[in-house]
């Protein structure tokens, strides 16, 4: 996946596990093993997620994805 389409699908307010298996670079199965642990740790903290769904700044945190790298890699 290029630097733009991570951009792109960073952009988003919500991550779908399609969008988790493309950042993470991982199978369905092991996409919605990190979709769970981050539902949980969220859950736990008393948030309620729409179906399907994660915050994608949660995604970004847990995937640790440097914003700052990606924008200044994109300019180049």
């Amino acid at each position: 996946m290029s630097i733009e389409e991570t951009i792109q699908l960073i952009k988003k307010q919500w991550c779908t596990i399609e969008d988790l298996m493309k950042l993470a670079q991982v199978s369905r199965t092991y996409a919605f093993k990190i979709k769970q642990e981050i539902s949980n740790n969220l859950a736990s903290k008393g948030y309620k997620l729409p179906l399907g769904l994660l915050p994608m700044k949660e995604v970004v945190d847990y995937l640790k994805i440097d914003l700052d790298y990606l924008e200044r890699v994109s300019k180049m």
